[in-house]
């Protein structure tokens, strides 16, 4: 039976993202359905450094709702399959902790509007330090 949470998300998104390095980054996030109870999330974005350098970038997650829980699982390199984070799918905000070797990822996802919804990793340890807030707007 398809979950009941999913047609919330599933759509093209515009994002806006703030490091606190100064990193200023904005794109597009498509979240499609990739089975009964799962998403497949891709973004595309062009980030301007504190530098004023602009690069592109690109991010996929298969995105899973399981029971009451949204996953997020990474697609990517030495860490592909793996659980990423985990969101409670039913609450307007909640919260998930990522270890990453020395590094802590604590992450908030909320519920804004039902259009717009916002992730808010904080990031802490030997190698990262920073704050990444990412807001979401349903086109």
């Amino acid at each position: 039976m398809p979950d009941q949470h999913l047609p919330k998300y599933i759509g093209t998104w515009n994002l806006s993202r703030t490091i606190s390095d100064g990193t200023q980054v904005t794109g597009r996030a498509v979240f499609a359905r990739a089975g009964e109870a799962a998403l497949n999330y891709h973004e595309d974005v062009r980030a301007i450094l504190p530098t004023g350098k602009s690069i592109e970038g690109a991010q996929k997650y298969t995105v899973q709702i399981t029971g009451e829980h949204l996953e997020m699982y990474f697609c990517n390199g030495v860490n592909a399959g793996k659980l990423f984070q985990r969101f409670l799918v039913s609450a307007a905000e909640s919260s998930s902790v990522h270890q990453c070797v020395k590094d802590t990822y604590r992450s908030t996802w909320m519920w804004i509007a039902a259009d717009h919804f916002r992730l808010v990793h904080d990031v802490k340890g030997p190698a990262k330090n920073y704050l990444m807030t990412t807001d979401y707007f349903k086109e």
